[in-house]
């Protein structure tokens, strides 16, 4: 009787073996249910298709946006507002979803801005600022824009509620130091001097030698002034002459 000699397989050997088995089970699956698998084969290449159909037509309808967009901001910079205002909402039916249709909204509060239509601004600039848009120089102006409406609108509270967080959001941009002058004009409305101090002060010594220190140091002057003719009226509040 002959002799078997049996061979150990090592774990590779065998892992080896079942993959072999599983791809020979998937070929004999395949060989009876050919039809099924010939309808999942069609449906993965339709959805590939409507997926490539999909990428596409969005890349052509942002390109067709920017088209579009590009002539709204030269009607904008014109100083036509309303007909301005016309063409970003045109934008905004055809071309829904796009990054011009979501910075539109700023250009109508803008334009909304030079008329001096102030709720409509407050309302086109909170909405720009909601879409989260990654354009972070047109959100950092939103937040400074949206304050100065504010500001027209005797809201101080309000405006201060923006500065704050344009401070946090935003305190490497080139718009910092505009962002605290106006902080400091709606601490001194709201006749907060310690703080209107403060931010006149953060702009000499943090922005030397540029117009906006300047501005600040002429405002403090003024400020300092005022300060002197309130502290006088409160030592002679008859205004007589000591």
């Amino acid at each position: 009787m002959p002799i078997i000699k049996k061979v150990k397989m090592n774990k590779q050997e065998i892992k080896r073996d079942r993959i072999v088995e599983f791809v020979y089970s998937i070929f004999d699956d395949i060989k009876h249910n050919w039809q099924k698998y010939t309808i999942i084969l069609t449906a993965l290449i339709v959805i590939i298709l409507g997926i490539n159909y999909f990428v596409n037509s969005q890349k052509e309808k942002g390109i067709k946006a920017g088209q579009e967009f590009y002539g709204a901001t030269q009607i904008f910079l014109s100083g036509n507002y309303e007909d301005a205002i016309e063409a970003f909402n045109k934008i905004q039916k055809l071309y829904y979803g796009t990054s011009a249709s979501r910075k539109a909204d700023y250009y109508k509060g803008l334009s909304y801005f030079y008329m001096g239509d102030l709720d409509n601004v407050v309302k086109y600039l909170r909405k720009f600022i909601k879409s989260n848009s990654n354009n972070d120089i047109l959100t950092a102006n939103a937040y400074i824009d949206l304050s100065k409406a504010y500001i027209a609108k005797n809201q101080a509270d309000s405006a201060l509620i923006y500065l704050k967080i344009f401070e946090d959001k935003f305190n490497k941009s080139y718009l910092l130091p505009e962002a605290y002058l106006t902080m400091a004009n709606v601490y001194e409305m709201t006749m907060d001097i310690a703080n209107a101090d403060k931010y006149y002060k953060n702009v000499i010594y943090r922005f030397p030698n540029t117009e906006y220190s300047k501005r600040a140091q002429l405002y403090r002057n003024m400020l300092s002034g005022a300060i002197e003719v309130l502290m006088q009226s409160k030592t002679n509040p008859t205004g007589n002459i000591q």
